[in-house]
């Protein structure tokens, strides 16, 4: 690491979003990686650099949706052309990993640890399980139903995100006006 008592500035190269689809759409057989690497090789092209100048991969991904998603920043460096050498850390912060994946980079440039930072994220919730309690030991009928895995994690609670959302704008502004979300 480097002394960190210089000035380091870190500048955005390039910025591409990866497509919104709809549940069960077009884009539903994609998997996020290679959702993540159409993306990243876009943002390395219009950043006019080398896939192998990046130092050091960040993506957020919060469903492993494919056999493959626990390395998914790993997948993603490899696939978009990174060196081999190239480090790679998924990270996960539900809604806020891309953005986590955002500022992580910008942590490891200030530190001295990279220069160059491939970071971002996906994911396919066409892509994501159903699961089901308890069937591996058997359950009584109606007592076990079907669970989509998104939903089941994305509870604060027993709230939704979005009813948690709903819940803190009411409690900390007095009330709903009206604002969707």
């Amino acid at each position: 690491m480097r002394d960190t008592s210089e000035n380091t500035g870190v500048v955005f190269l390039s910025a591409v979003r990866t497509p919104f689809g709809t549940f069960g759409g077009k884009l539903k057989g994609i998997s996020p990686i290679d959702l993540a690497v159409h993306a990243s090789k876009i943002a390395i092209e219009r950043a006019g650099i080398t896939a192998t100048d990046v130092d050091q991969t960040i993506f957020g991904n919060v469903l492993y949706t494919t056999n493959d998603s626990i390395y998914f920043a790993r997948h993603v460096a490899l696939k978009s052309g990174c060196r081999q050498e190239t480090s790679a850390l998924t990270l996960n912060r539900l809604c806020g990993s891309g953005f986590q994946a955002v500022v992580s980079g910008a942590q490891e440039i200030i530190l001295g640890d990279a220069k160059v930072c491939l970071v971002g994220g996906a994911e396919s919730m066409s892509l994501a399980p159903h699961v089901i309690r308890g069937i591996r030991w058997g359950t009584p009928l109606g007592k076990a139903p079907p669970m989509e895995a998104p939903r089941q994690g994305a509870a604060d609670r027993g709230r939704s995100v979005g009813g948690t959302h709903r819940f803190l704008r009411r409690a900390w502004n007095g009330g709903d006006r009206g604002e969707s979300g």
